[in-house]
């Protein structure tokens, strides 16, 4: 249950990232973003369900001396109730709720959503507006990201000017560790951005 929870959480967080990096730059408009975020509000809520939960649980998790479930019976049932697979997706806020469940996969395993396409895409069978969707969507997420790399060095680079002007400052130690917040930040965004 804390994996899935975690996911879940992920997911949210990744919707935030690629509704930001993505919105108004490619016409996704207020109707469809608010789509796309009821669609991650109630992202992989069948999981819960009697038809997925203890089939995944014992799949992922299995106890021993456990009988295992039918998993792919479970899995299928997911993708049917489920739009954002590649099997399943039917629009582009589909198409965008999977690159965002793809990027909260990778905070948990280190990738990015661009990454697990490459990796996947020979079994990855998706029309050209869906494919030509991805390209832009990655294009956005790499230039928002370069973009708060750019911000958090122009960040770093002030808040040592500051210390360097104002020695004796007692705001010295919050901006020590301001800066060390940040240089934290960049680690992370630097490891997401590849």
């Amino acid at each position: 249950m804390d994996y899935l929870e975690e996911h879940i959480d992920n997911v949210r967080k990744a919707f935030l990232e690629v509704s930001e990096s993505y919105a108004g730059l490619y016409g996704l408009d207020y109707h469809s973003w608010l789509e796309l975020k009821d669609a991650v509000c109630s992202h992989d809520i069948s999981k819960f369900s009697q038809y997925e939960f203890t089939q995944y649980r014992k799949h992922f998790f299995p106890i021993e001396g456990e009988e295992p479930e039918d998993f792919q019976k479970a899995l299928e049932h997911h993708k049917a109730n489920n739009t954002h697979h590649h099997e399943t997706i039917k629009n582009e806020i589909d198409c965008l709720h999977m690159i965002i469940n793809w990027t909260a996969m990778g905070y948990k395993f280190g990738n990015t959503s661009q990454e697990y396409y490459e990796k996947n895409k020979k079994r990855i069978n998706l029309s050209q507006d869906f494919d030509n969707t991805l390209g832009i969507v990655f294009m956005k997420i790499r230039q928002y990201n370069k973009e708060g790399i750019m911000e958090i060095h122009e960040a770093i680079e002030h808040a040592e000017k500051t210390i360097k002007n104002n020695p004796d400052s007692q705001c010295k130690k919050d901006y020590v560790q301001f800066i060390k917040w940040l240089k934290e930040l960049l680690e992370i965004k630097k490891a997401t951005f590849k």
